[in-house]
């Protein structure tokens, strides 16, 4: 069996841009040129971690986001094909955040689609699949409910989706106890300003956890 190596992301490095497969194995090599990303062709990536000094075609690059790695995979379990991942994204981003409970840092990766749509995953490192299989869950519950006169969306019961905010410029749905004034509805909008992030529901070392322990809501564009 003999399997044609594909252009999935496009790294830069030293001025150049990496043209690398799902595992990093660079392809070609583009000198002096500014690259954009299309549904044709391979998603951007900025923020990995290049550990070699000096790279050729053919090389294997050494990465320091090992997650990077399991991407593809990750896809695949979703039953995502090679032509929907790089059809729907126009870009990946790699970052770092500090854990509120833990006080610890972890990478981020954000995913921006062709739609102007745009993803967090945190700590891409714990249930990488599952967290993509929320993040596709995610937002087919968001953006394919209908709406209201008055641009509300409406829940499975026809309902406004009610939200609340708090100081971190983080939506989520309201407890019982939140007053009516802290509470309003989910628009469109609001929707094309957010972010959809995918987190951990715990991360404390004294609260035993599955993969299945995650959660996501809406964060403000910074």
């Amino acid at each position: 069996h003999v399997a044609e190596r594909e252009e999935l992301f496009s790294v830069e490095k030293d001025g150049k841009i990496l043209i690398c497969d799902r595992d990093f194995r660079v392809l070609n090599i583009l000198e002096g040129e500014s690259f954009v990303s299309t549904p044709n062709n391979s998603v951007l990536l900025s923020g990995l971690e290049i550990k070699n000094e000096n790279v050729s075609i053919g090389d294997f690059l050494e990465i320091g986001q090992a997650s990077m790695k399991n991407m593809f995979s990750a896809f695949v379990r979703n039953n995502r094909s090679f032509s929907e991942v790089v059809g729907k994204f126009e870009k990946m981003q790699l970052s770092t955040y500090v854990e509120d409970v833990t006080n610890e840092s972890f990478d981020a990766l954000t995913l921006s689609t062709f739609e102007g749509r745009e993803f967090v995953i945190k700590n891409p490192d714990f249930a990488l699949a599952n967290k993509i299989a929320l993040m596709y869950a995610a937002e087919s519950a968001l953006f394919s409910q209908n709406v209201d006169g008055n641009g509300n969306i409406l829940g499975a019961e026809g309902q406004p989706i009610l939200l609340s905010k708090n100081e971190k410029g983080q939506y989520f749905s309201p407890s019982d106890e939140q007053k009516e004034q802290e509470r309003f509805p989910l628009t469109f909008q609001l929707l094309q300003n957010c972010q959809i992030v995918i987190d951990n529901l715990t991360l404390s070392e004294f609260v035993e956890r599955t993969e299945s322990d995650i959660c996501f809501y809406l964060q403000e564009k910074v």
